[in-house]
């Protein structure tokens, strides 16, 4: 089943995004007001980086760190991104390869 399903058929059509130069709290007020686990970090309209659930785990919380961090110190990168004609099967592959959790 995995084999024949693509990625276009259960990926979420609009992505949330917000631009590098924001903060942290932006970002949380974001993906609580958005009911998301990550946001897709942009610089002017190019994606450049990720912030999961995870990241404020890690790079944030037990590091301690100010709200006011801009999103582009914590942020995670290079961006890891499939293709919407892969299948659900090479994604998950491309996910482990770059031991992407979720």
């Amino acid at each position: 089943m995995l084999g024949h399903t693509f990625v276009k058929d259960v990926m979420r059509k609009n992505v949330i995004s917000i631009d590098s130069s924001m903060t942290v709290k932006d970002a949380a007020i974001m993906m609580a007001d958005a009911n998301v686990g990550c946001v897709v970090i942009t610089r002017g309209n190019a994606p450049i980086g990720i912030l999961t659930e995870r990241d404020f785990v890690k790079r944030i919380v037990s590091e301690e760190r100010d709200l006011s961090t801009p999103l582009a110190d914590v942020m995670s990168f290079p961006l890891i991104a499939v293709d919407s004609e892969d299948t659900i099967w090479e994604a998950a592959e491309k996910m482990n390869k770059n031991k992407i959790h979720k």
